[in-house]
C-alpha cells in the first residue's frame, strides 16, 4: 500500500488534462498494440496445385474514423490515485482489474457487431514507471496471470505423464522397450503441450528407473537409455535420472520438482498488453479461458488430443446450452481451425484458466489467433480460391 508518497500529478484526474495528452494517449494504443501484434504475424499460403508461391501476409493498420464508420468503440481511462492506492492482499478485487465488455464473436459468416471495449492507461503498456505502481501491477499480473499459467502448464504435464509415462522393459533388458510405440505416444503428448504454452518445455521430468530383482545398476541405466531417447526426439526439457524401488521392469517419467527458477523465468518472460489481449476480439477472437462449454467443443478436443478417447461428449443437453455463454464462439472458433488443420486451444475443466496465449492471460500470437483473417480472406477470394485453397503457415 502506498503512504506518505507524493504521486505524480497524472495520477490525480481520472480524465485526460487537455487533446495533446490525449492524442498521446491515442497513439500509445496504435503503436504498442501493433508492434506485439504485427511482430508475430505469418503468412496464409496458398494451396491450390500451381498457385503454391502465392502467400498472403496479413498486415494490421488501426484507423481513427468518425462514430458511424467505427467498427469498435474504446473508452480508456487514467490511472487515478484512489485505485493505485489499493492493498496487493485484494489484489484481484481492486479497479486495477479493468472493466471489460466481450469483443466481436466469429460466426462463421464475417458477421459482426460493433462493441465497447473499457480499457485502463496501464493496460496500454507492460508496466507504469512509477516504481510504487509498477511493483503494485506486476504483483498483480503475477497473481493473476503468470503463477496460474504456470501452474496450469504444470498440471497438464503431470497428467500426460500420468497417462503415458510408464515404460515396460523386457525382464534382464536394458535397453528395448517392451512396447516401443508407448514411447512414441509419450513423446507425441510432451511435445504437443507446447501448443498450449510455449514455456512447456521449462518444467523439468524426472526418469526413475525400476528393475524387478532390485539390480541398481540395470535401472539406472534403463533410466539413462530413455532420457537419451527423449533428448534424441527433441524433448527439450531438463531431466534428472534417478532409481527406484525394484519391484518392476520398467522406467517412470515423472514430473520433475517445482523449480523457483522457472516460474521466474515465467515472470521475466511475460510482457503482457491487456489493450492487445481486446484488440484481439477486434478482429473476432474468443477468450480461450473459459471451460469447454458444447458438445462439439468437447469433440474437437478428443480429436485434437486434449482430452482421453473416453471423455463423454454428449454430457451437454440443449437446456445447458441455453446458460453457456461461450458455447457459440468456441463452436464458430473450433471449425474454422479444423479447416486450417490447427488445434482448438485447449480448454480446461475450470474457468479462468491461463496460458502464454495471448487470448487467455498471456503475451503470445499464435497461428490460431489469424482464423478470422483468414476468415476474411476466403471471402474476399471466394469466387477465384474460397477457403478451401488457404491455409495459415
Amino acid at each position: 500500500k502506498i503512504k506518505n508518497k507524493e504521486v505524480h500529478s497524472r495520477f490525480a484526474k481520472s480524465t485526460w488534462a487537455n487533446n495533446k495528452a490525449k492524442n498521446a494517449a491515442k497513439a500509445q494504443f496504435r503503436t504498442q498494440v501493433l508492434n506485439l501484434w504485427s511482430s508475430q504475424l505469418r503468412p496464409i499460403v496458398c494451396t491450390r496445385p500451381g498457385w503454391e508461391d502465392i502467400k498472403a501476409l496479413p498486415s494490421i493498420d488501426i484507423q481513427e474514423v468518425g462514430a458511424a464508420q467505427a467498427h469498435h468503440e474504446i473508452k480508456i481511462h487514467k490511472a487515478v490515485l484512489s485505485e493505485v492506492v489499493k492493498s496487493l492482499p485484494n489484489a484481484a478485487g481492486t479497479a486495477f482489474v479493468p472493466t471489460k465488455v466481450k469483443g466481436l464473436k466469429s460466426t462463421g459468416t464475417s458477421g459482426y457487431a460493433k462493441v465497447l471495449t473499457n480499457l485502463q492507461e496501464f493496460d496500454m503498456t507492460d508496466k507504469i514507471n512509477d516504481p510504487d505502481v509498477h511493483r503494485q501491477l506486476h504483483q498483480i499480473e503475477k497473481t493473476g496471470h503468470i503463477q496460474p499459467a504456470y501452474n496450469l502448464d504444470r498440471t497438464r504435464q503431470q497428467n500426460i505423464l500420468g497417462r503415458y509415462g510408464t515404460l515396460a522393459f523386457q525382464a534382464g533388458d536394458v535397453g528395448n522397450l517392451a512396447q516401443p510405440a508407448r514411447l512414441k505416444v509419450l513423446i507425441e503428448e510432451l511435445k504437443r503441450l507446447d501448443v498450449a504454452s510455449s514455456l512447456s518445455y521449462l518444467h523439468p521430468l524426472q526418469i526413475e528407473g525400476h528393475d524387478a530383482a532390485n539390480d541398481l545398476n540395470r535401472a539406472r541405466q534403463r533410466a539413462a537409455h530413455v532420457a537419451g531417447l527423449l533428448k534424441s526426439a527433441g524433448i527439450l526439457n531438463p531431466i534428472q535420472e534417478a532409481t527406484g524401488a525394484g519391484n518392476a521392469d520398467r522406467v517412470v517419467v515423472g514430473a520433475g520438482a517445482a523449480d523457483p527458477q522457472v516460474l521466474q523465468t515465467y515472470v521475466d518472460r511475460w510482457s503482457r498488453l491487456t489493450a492487445a489481449h481486446e484488440f484481439g476480439h477486434m478482429l473476432g477472437l474468443i477468450d480461450e479461458y473459459y471451460k469447454a462449454q458444447s458438445n462439439e467443443t468437447v469433440r474437437q478436443m478428443i480429436r485434437d488430443g486434449f482430452l482421453p478417447p473416453d471423455t463423454p461428449a454428449d454430457h451437454f443437453t440443449s437446456q445447458d446450452l441455453q446458460a453457456y455463454t461461450e458455447a457459440v464462439g468456441q463452436r464458430a472458433t473450433a471449425a474454422l481451425l479444423e479447416v486450417n488443420d490447427l488445434t482448438t486451444p485447449d480448454f480446461t475443466t475450470a474457468d479462468q484458466a491461463k496460458s502464454t496465449s495471448l487470448m487467455t492471460g498471456g503475451t503470445e500470437v499464435t497461428a490460431q489467433h489469424l482464423i478470422t483473417i483468414w476468415e476474411a480472406l476466403a471471402h474476399m477470394t471466394s469466387a477465384d480460391l474460397g477457403g478451401r485453397h488457404w491455409r495459415i503457415g
